[in-house]
């Protein structure tokens, strides 16, 4: 019975996750209480489809993401950012879908990882970074599979 208890609660743990993930079309990240909701939407307020400029903020005002729509779509260049304020990613969209080179950040300002895409699959050489900086892996992706990889 103790067994079917924590199924149970188990179960309960993982719906709750996803609750408290997916708010009215959008997805909430949680990182150590700090709150940032992602607006998946399409639409703006007046269910128009988005286009142009397009901000969002962490709960305490500062930029949490900022780049560009059109007819809905995220395109062009999109910079994310963390609650401290230093750039967590950039990279580019076309017609909503990450493509081209992409580079994610740490808190300290130093670079994490580095890897491109097409049409939102993993593409190319990967290349990650510890926290020092120095190389840690690069590991190589035709049509989104790994191929090679190395070790540093």
């Amino acid at each position: 019975m103790s067994a079917n208890l924590s199924i149970k609660k188990s179960n309960i743990q993982q719906v709750k996750r996803q609750l408290n993930n997916t708010l009215n079309g959008q997805r909430r990240i949680n990182k150590n209480s700090l709150l940032m909701k992602m607006d998946n939407s399409k639409f703006n307020k007046n269910g128009k489809l988005k286009n142009g400029v397009h901000k969002e903020y962490f709960k305490d005002g500062s930029v949490s993401c900022e780049g560009d729509f059109k007819d809905g779509e995220r395109t062009g260049e999109w910079k994310y950012y963390l609650a401290n304020g230093k750039l967590k990613a950039v990279g580019n969209y076309k017609d909503g879908k990450m493509t081209g080179a992409w580079k994610w950040y740490r808190e300290n300002g130093k670079l994490m990882q580095t890897g491109s895409f097409n049409n939102e699959i993993k593409t190319g050489l990967w290349t990650r970074y510890r926290e020092d900086g120095n190389l840690m892996d690069e590991t190589e992706f035709i049509n989104g599979k790994k191929g090679k990889a190395k070790t540093y």
